[in-house]
């Protein structure tokens, strides 16, 4: 009975896992993207391609005539993370058969996250809490269709999950090896996608205390390990873009400022620009090309309607990054349109499709509940100290991101890869809910 209630966990992980492997695999094998290189996929398979060919890591686009491919000048517009995730696979022109492992091999580290964020989860809210969560991420159907698609997203989401796991880790352990495996996994994600540059001042601070409260030494060395993770993964990633003489390309970290800068994503809030506002002003392309005038324009905007960009930047960009419908693409869960797909036609995925959406809005909420709640004093009767520190720090992580967005455009799509975020801070909230109720301390 004993060795029965030990191990029965791990089967419910086990079998939340191959459950999301066989949803995502089913979507992934009935459904047809249309022209998937295309936009942000054709940036990350020519980086691929001219790093295979040329040794340069440069999105220049070739011509057709293999023949007439020369080598591109390197620029730096997009991290390399993805094109070396795919780079393995990459072809020349791009084929159908290029694709399929791409995809196949995205379908499984997304059920993977499944079972990295349930290990996370399990020493602090036991295993039915956990099999909530883990069964809240089995079901996304925004992890499931990103796998079809050739961005980041889904290995985003996936060094964001082993993120977790070591965070978890480290506040039960204090282990050294901890800190240093979060500095690089960090650093990974910021390689695949930029958001995360940042990441690494959010964590710190918490890894200074719980080192100190469990080892005895000083607070310094896991700071240090996690410095020194980071920084040998991103550094020759930075040390290349200064050194190296790169091709003028626009700037992602202000094209994501001066596009987020429109009221409700509308320009002059005419509803027909909504989600492309920067494509009706015909002032966008020359003040994008300097961070100074993007900043005085919205400083001038702020001063002539305070109000207006007040509700904007605190209420409405939150809200929109956060939720559940794409607004820039096809819509609903896809980016890219598809031809055919079975999301809305197979009975399991349909109905694991419309749970979500009903579910949506009150796990958001539960999750930025928590995301505050997490701070008060009280909460240290209600949670372990290790608890305590882990759900602060994913809090800390979700806040980071809600902030780095309302500072940019806010998308919905840029925050699927925090859903197992939000879901694991959405059961954490319910839990203490429940203590508060109770009167005792939770497993939590």
């Amino acid at each position: 009975m004993n060795t029965f209630r030990r191990s029965w966990p791990h089967l419910m992980i086990l079998i939340l896992t191959l459950s999301a492997l066989f949803l995502r695999w089913d979507l992934n094998a009935n459904t047809e993207v249309i022209a998937p290189v295309r936009s942000d996929a054709v940036d990350y398979y020519f980086g691929a391609y001219n790093l295979l060919q040329f040794g340069t890591y440069s999105k220049q686009v070739q011509p057709p005539d293999q023949a007439e491919h020369v080598a591109p000048q390197p620029d730096a517009l997009r991290p390399p993370g993805y094109s070396l995730f795919i780079a393995p696979f990459i072809e020349f022109p791009p084929t159908e058969q290029m694709i399929v492992p791409i995809r196949l091999l995205q379908v499984v580290l997304s059920a993977l996250v499944v079972a990295l964020v349930c290990y996370a989860l399990l020493p602090f809210v036991g295993p039915w809490a956990t099999g909530a969560a883990g069964f809240l991420v089995a079901i996304s159907p925004h992890l499931m269709s990103m796998n079809t698609y050739l961005l980041t997203e889904s290995l985003y989401t996936f060094s964001l999950a082993l993120l977790i796991l070591l965070l978890s880790r480290f506040c039960r352990t204090a282990h050294f090896g901890y800190a240093a495996g979060i500095g690089v996994v960090v650093a990974v994600s910021a390689l695949v996608r930029p958001t995360s540059l940042y990441l690494m001042l959010v964590i710190i601070p918490f890894a200074y205390f719980v080192w100190s409260s469990r080892s005895g030494q000083s607070r310094w060395l896991p700071v240090l390990a996690m410095t020194l993770g980071f920084s040998l993964v991103y550094a020759p990633w930075a040390m290349r873009n200064n050194t190296t003489d790169l091709a003028e390309t626009r700037s992602l970290s202000i094209d994501t400022l001066h596009k987020g800068m429109y009221p409700g994503l509308m320009y002059r809030g005419d509803p027909t620009t909504f989600g492309i506002p920067n494509r009706s002003d015909p002032a966008f392309v020359v003040r994008g090309k300097h961070l100074d005038l993007v900043v005085r324009e919205i400083v001038r905007r702020v001063k002539e309607e305070p109000a207006e960009y007040l509700r904007w930047y605190v209420v409405g960009k939150p809200l929109m990054f956060l939720s559940f419908d794409i607004i820039v693409g096809m819509g609903d869960v896809f980016v890219y349109p598809v031809s055919k797909t079975n999301m809305f036609s197979d009975p399991v995925l349909s109905a694991t499709h419309a749970l979500s959406r009903v579910l949506h809005w009150p796990i958001t909420v539960l999750a930025l509940v928590m995301m505050m709640v997490i701070w008060l004093p009280s909460m240290k009767e209600k949670l372990s100290r290790e608890a305590l520190l882990f759900f602060r720090i994913l809090s800390a992580v979700l806040a980071y991101f809600i902030a780095v967005h309302a500072v940019g455009t806010p998308l919905p799509r840029y925050s699927i890869p925090i859903r197992p975020i939000t879901f694991s801070l959405s059961v954490a909230c319910i839990f203490v809910l429940m203590a508060s109720a109770t009167g005792k301390q939770t497993r939590l």
